[in-house]
């Protein structure tokens, strides 16, 4: 193992602990609802589609996937203690490698969607249209890549980018416009992402004040000609289209 990956598993431990990520029931359903909220809806209803991971994580994705009865899913991810917490919950279905050179291994057109939740902020700007070109020969014929990452349209979370030694590029629902255009993607759409505690009643009321200021700051960004900015949420939600 270089020496980079040995900093990398040393950093990526401390992030959990000072975090405080455990593995319990009650992380998994918060999280659980925030992707079922935000994310079932750009999935397939046939749940045999493939579904690839990069970048695990403490697994939230995975009990949001197996909670709606996905279950042609896997990962890979190169964090050992990652690894290790795959054995603590049964999970078998992840691979122990570099992103590129796993993509480089599998067939083309054998992928049906592609997630990265929170990992491009971390992958230098020069590496990330490549990588994404590269996903792309993965894909099945109109298939997408979902991605979140921070945005940097919200004070919050730039505090947040910034507080991330391990974080390299930053970006805006525009800024992702331009990442599609130079990876030659069909389409791009980016959404904002809310919290939701799932039910019905408290989503709406407790959104409604972010819905607000939102429309506020895209006004903001308006007056100063700057319309080309629309998702002010704290993370993005940005689907490419194959």
């Amino acid at each position: 193992m270089t020496k980079d990956k040995e900093n990398f598993h040393k950093y990526n431990s401390w992030m959990k602990k000072a975090f405080n990520f455990k593995l319990n029931i009650k992380e998994y359903k918060m999280f659980n609802n925030y992707y079922k909220k935000n994310y079932l809806k750009y999935l397939n209803k046939n749940k045999q589609i493939s579904i690839l991971e990069i970048g695990c994580w403490m697994w939230h994705f995975w009990y949001f996937l197996k909670n709606e009865w996905y279950d042609n899913y896997f990962w890979i991810d190169l964090d050992k203690n990652n690894i290790e917490q795959c054995k603590i919950i049964w999970l078998n279905n992840v691979i122990v490698e570099d992103m590129f050179v796993y993509l480089d291994k599998i067939n083309n057109d054998s992928i049906d969607i592609v997630v990265m939740n929170d990992i491009i902020e971390h992958i230098d700007w020069n590496v990330i249209v490549s990588f994404l070109k590269l996903i792309k020969t993965k894909l099945i014929k109109d298939w997408k890549v979902i991605i979140k990452t921070c945005n940097c349209n919200n004070i919050y979370w730039l505090s947040s980018f910034f507080s991330d030694f391990t974080h390299l590029v930053w970006y805006t629902s525009w800024k992702l416009q331009h990442v599609w255009m130079l990876a030659w993607y069909n389409k791009v759409e980016n959404f904002n992402l809310y919290l939701y505690f799932n039910i019905p009643v408290i989503d709406y009321i407790f959104n409604l004040p972010f819905y607000i200021i939102y429309k506020i700051k895209y006004l903001q960004f308006l007056i100063n000609w700057r319309t080309w900015q629309k998702v002010f949420s704290k993370n993005i939600l940005s689907i490419f289209y194959k």
